[in-house]
């Protein structure tokens, strides 16, 4: 059985890179860019036979879709073919809430289409069992066990805590699952979203990884993509022939100080991410450049120094004149006390 492992496809018209959009005749290119991927990946898997497709979680990247991303995301699923199964699981970003989940609409739509939004759902195709099991889903409780005869796939959407040695943009999450606890589940397989670079945790547990090339600069350099198994009716773990890897943007990080001295080319359709400390005699040259720079986008993680100081050179005029037009400037009401003041230190301090 050939089953495509998809996840994190994060659909949303709004999506930003960065903070911005990427607006083209009013539509938002970086949209259309996700829901590309996405055909592409669906078709493919199609053209190489994929007994089921599996997406594991986040389908959208928001609970209250709009009909267009409705219709987007339905007008692919429509173009699997009805003998090929489609298995789908609520992710953080569709789970379901007080307003239900965004994956509600496609419960029934296609007998071949199968979807767990807030409890698990068991599924069996031919001789393999399924357990769909969305986000918030105890596994340790839902998972089955002792189950031998038949080659048994868990489909989730949850942080491993171990796994945190290759995603640092989830250190601080709260909740998950260990990964000794995956294992003692003796699954022919674990189909994980949530994650999102491409990662083999074990032979048998495994994210897909996004299909969203750029999420922020913790993701830096993590493979993004999907998977595509081979499992045979045995207990043995299963074969990846196919693993799709999609390109996305280069990503840097440099001092704010040598970028001041980069040849600025070198950083074309580059993301950006400048550190370090800045005195602030330098922001105008900084601000100079980044305006001319092409980058696909940046961000500053620069802390500033020094101080504002202003300057003003004065020609032609005694000190006494000057603390004169300083404090009429201040409107200070005892002008003549304070200057006669003054000149009494002068003078004294010139006897001395």
């Amino acid at each position: 059985m050939r089953i495509a492992h998809i996840s994190d496809i994060h659909i949303n018209a709004s999506c930003t890179h960065l903070s911005s959009m990427k607006l083209a005749s009013g539509i938002n290119l970086y949209h259309t860019e996700r829901l590309a991927r996405f055909r592409k990946a669906v078709a493919e898997a199609v053209a190489q036979r994929a007994h089921v497709i599996v997406l594991s979680g986040d389908i959208f990247d928001k609970n209250r879709p709009s009909p267009q991303e409705y219709d987007d995301v339905a007008s692919i699923l429509d173009s699997v073919p009805t003998d090929i199964d489609i298995l789908a699981i609520a992710g953080n970003h569709d789970e379901h809430g007080h307003k239900g989940s965004p994956l509600l609409p496609f419960i029934g739509r296609e007998r071949h289409i199968v979807v767990a939004v807030n409890h698990p759902v068991s599924y069996r195709k031919d001789e393999a069992i399924f357990l769909l099991a969305p986000w918030g889903t105890d596994l340790r409780a839902a998972a089955y066990t002792g189950i031998q005869a038949s080659p048994y796939i868990v489909i989730s959407h949850v942080a491993v805590r171990e796994a945190e040695r290759y995603f640092r943009e989830l250190d601080a999450e709260q909740g998950g699952i260990d990964l000794q606890d995956l294992i003692n589940l003796q699954a022919t397989a674990v189909l994980l979203g949530h994650y999102h670079g491409q990662t083999l945790l074990t032979p048998t547990i495994a994210y897909a990884g996004s299909l969203e090339v750029i999420h922020d600069f913790s993701e830096q350099d993590q493979p993004k993509g999907w998977l595509l198994y081979d499992i045979d009716q045995t207990r043995t773990p299963p074969v990846i022939i196919h693993q799709q890897h999609v390109e996305g943007p280069t990503f840097r990080t440099m001092s704010v100080l040598d970028f001041l001295d980069t040849d600025l080319s070198q950083l074309e359709d580059v993301y950006l991410r400048l550190t370090g400390t800045l005195d602030l005699q330098h922001r105008p040259l900084l601000q100079s450049l980044l305006r001319k720079v092409p980058t696909a986008g940046y961000k500053l993680d620069i802390t500033l120094t020094g101080t504002n100081t202003h300057v003003e050179t004065l020609h032609g005029k005694t000190p006494q004149a000057l603390l004169q037009e300083y404090l009429a400037k201040k409107q200070q009401s005892d002008i003549h006390a304070l200057l006669s003041l003054d000149e009494q230190i002068s003078q004294q301090v010139a006897q001395q």
